[in-house]
């Protein structure tokens, strides 16, 4: 089972995301950039990271380009309810995150981006 990281500074998101998807991944969960790098330190089979765009202390694109200076070939994704902005365009074409998803999330949208 693939292993995905979900990161968002909004508990009952994390618990949303851990209840829909947790017969499809093995889900880990982060309320913050500091817990994200902590759990991908202990968990280096982490398949995927998704990323909400929006968090109180560290952006969605901030961390993922911790994410990317730390694990250069880890798949990280980006949750926004934006349309596609010129930041997240500009760090897609950086490889600073793989793709970006939409709000809302939905199983399918999900699968075809990331692939797993």
């Amino acid at each position: 089972m693939n292993k995905i990281l979900f990161v968002d500074d909004e508990r009952v998101n994390l618990m949303l995301f851990s209840v829909n998807y947790k017969n499809r991944f093995t889900v880990l969960t982060a309320e913050s950039a500091e817990g994200a790098m902590a759990i991908l330190t202990e968990n280096p089979d982490v398949d995927a990271v998704i990323t909400d765009m929006k968090m109180t202390n560290t952006s969605g694109l901030e961390l993922a380009a911790m994410i990317r200076q730390q694990y250069p070939d880890l798949r990280v994704f980006l949750l926004t309810g934006f349309e596609l902005l010129p930041e997240i365009e500009q760090a897609m074409e950086q490889g600073i995150i793989t793709n970006y998803i939409s709000k809302p999330l939905n199983f399918k949208q999900l699968e075809s981006i990331i692939g797993i």
